[in-house]
């Protein structure tokens, strides 16, 4: 948990590298936890072969608290009729740089430089992203993904989308 919680904060402070998280967890302390006596390779070790679940477990559980805090000021008055108030978006991801040898090769505004786009649910009553999804063609249409995107959500939700 101390891991993962550094690597929120130094994305938090716009702390750039890996090595932010190992000076943060070795040298400074985080939070309540005391310094870390590990390697630098240690953390590069675990950040890679964990994957992204735990970090996702993080991310589900500091947005459960705000839900369960507002929950009795948190009345459907937004839309009573509606089940859920969501708005539906899809965003296209910025141009990767050509910095690397591979892309070094690809001509500027091509789309092999975009990396993809997130499309995401957003409840408007709790203010909160249900999820947020990738998608690998940045070219997609918005409605290809809709359904699955808004899957799961309760009978008689209120969805709103821009008809861009």
């Amino acid at each position: 948990m101390a891991l993962w919680s550094g690597v929120l904060v130094c994305v938090l402070r716009g702390m750039p590298s890996q090595r932010a998280v190992w000076r943060l967890l070795t040298a400074r302390g985080l939070f309540h936890y005391p310094r870390f006596a590990l390697s630098d390779q240690a953390v590069y070790t675990r950040l890679a072969t964990d994957g992204a679940a735990p970090l996702e477990a993080l991310f589900a559980g500091v947005s459960r608290l705000p839900v369960a805090r507002l929950a009795p000021h948190a009345g459907p008055t937004l839309a009573p009729f509606a089940a859920a108030v969501v708005a539906l978006d899809e965003t296209t991801l910025d141009q990767v740089a050509r910095t690397l040898p591979a892309l070094r090769e690809v001509n500027r505004g091509a789309d092999g430089l975009l990396p993809g786009k997130l499309s995401a649910p957003f409840d408007l009553r709790t203010q909160l992203f249900r999820r947020v999804a990738s998608q690998p063609d940045p070219r997609q249409n918005e409605k290809v993904a809709a359904r699955s995107t808004l899957a799961g959500l309760p009978s008689g939700s209120l969805i709103l989308a821009d008809l861009g």
